[in-house]
């Protein structure tokens, strides 16, 4: 599905405010938990065996661990933007209501998948780095 400029400007948009969200929340580790709970609930209600579904169930649940991984200070090798970004992603997949709400069959996770491609694709490097710290612990 193809979208177009004015809807990813609205979705930049929406992801701003949640990135805003998520500096304010990372400061607090129960709360942070608490959201991580919340994202893997739902991701969990995603969760196929196969096929392109789980391959963003599976980018989730890496995104979710590093986050994790990052309050309890078990690793702290990113940048805190990158965290922020990470974090501010998984809320906004954990919205029902951002720019298409979440409800509406067949394309209400469309903006969630932009997001989080988004940021896969910018932070790579970042995430490969935290699969390696995490293969050698």
């Amino acid at each position: 599905m193809h979208i177009g400029q004015n809807l990813k400007d609205q979705i930049m948009e929406k992801f701003n405010t949640f990135q805003d969200e998520a500096k304010k929340t990372l400061l607090n580790g129960e709360a942070t938990q608490e959201k991580l709970n919340a994202v893997f609930a739902k991701a969990e209600k995603l969760n196929i065996n196969t096929g392109p579904i789980n391959k963003v169930y599976q980018d989730i649940l890496l995104l979710i661990q590093i986050v994790k991984a990052y309050i309890t200070k078990e690793y702290r090798e990113i940048p805190i933007g990158s965290i922020v970004a990470i974090f501010a992603a998984l809320i906004y997949f954990l919205s029902p209501i951002d720019i298409i709400f979440d409800y509406i069959p067949g394309v209400g996770y469309v903006d969630d998948m932009f997001v989080l491609g988004l940021v896969l694709k910018q932070l790579d490097s970042d995430l490969q780095k935290f699969r390696d710290w995490q293969d050698n612990h």
